[in-house]
C-alpha cells in the first residue's frame, strides 16, 4: 500500500511530512472539540486512532499537536 503525504511548513521553516490519515484525524478532532469543548483530548485521540487506523507514534503526535496549540 502506498502512503500519501502532505508537506507542512513548520514555524521555523522546517518541513513536516504528515500522512493523510493524520491530517484527517487533526481535522476530525478539531471539529469534535468545536462541537463539545469539554470532551477529553485523550478520548478523542483514541477514537481518531481507531477511526483513521493510526499507529501509536501517530497518536503521540496528535496528542502533542493539540496540547501545544492550547
Amino acid at each position: 500500500m502506498r502512503r500519501r503525504t502532505l508537506v507542512v511548513m513548520g514555524g521555523i521553516g522546517v518541513s513536516i511530512h504528515l500522512e493523510i490519515g493524520v491530517k484527517k484525524a487533526i481535522e476530525w478532532i478539531s471539529h469534535k472539540r468545536q462541537e463539545n469543548p469539554k470532551v477529553s483530548l485523550g478520548i478523542l485521540v483514541e477514537e481518531a486512532c481507531r477511526k483513521f487506523d493510526l499507529s501509536p507514534l501517530q497518536a503521540d503526535f496528535l496528542y502533542r499537536h493539540f496540547v501545544q496549540t492550547q
